[in-house]
């Protein structure tokens, strides 16, 4: 059974599955990350952010994303 969790800070080049503003699911690449404040203030998981390359879409629309948007990568099965 696959792990269903991510440890952070995830490392740059590190590939994820992301929940995009719009609800779909897509596979990033972390370009960058920043470690801020999470709600609780106590600097868990949640307060990191990461600048990502949503793959398969214009370098234009990398953004920064929280890691609770964030769960690993599943690779789709071979043909």
């Amino acid at each position: 059974m696959p792990d269903t969790t991510l440890v952070h800070p995830l490392d740059v080049g590190a590939l994820a599955s992301c929940v995009r503003r719009d609800g779909s699911t897509c596979t990033i690449e972390v370009i960058e990350r920043k470690k801020g404040r999470d709600a609780s203030g106590d600097g868990g998981s949640d307060a990191w952010s990461y600048y990502v390359h949503f793959q398969d879409t214009a370098r234009r629309l990398d953004d920064w994303v929280k890691a609770s948007q964030l769960s690993p990568h599943v690779a789709p099965p071979p043909p």
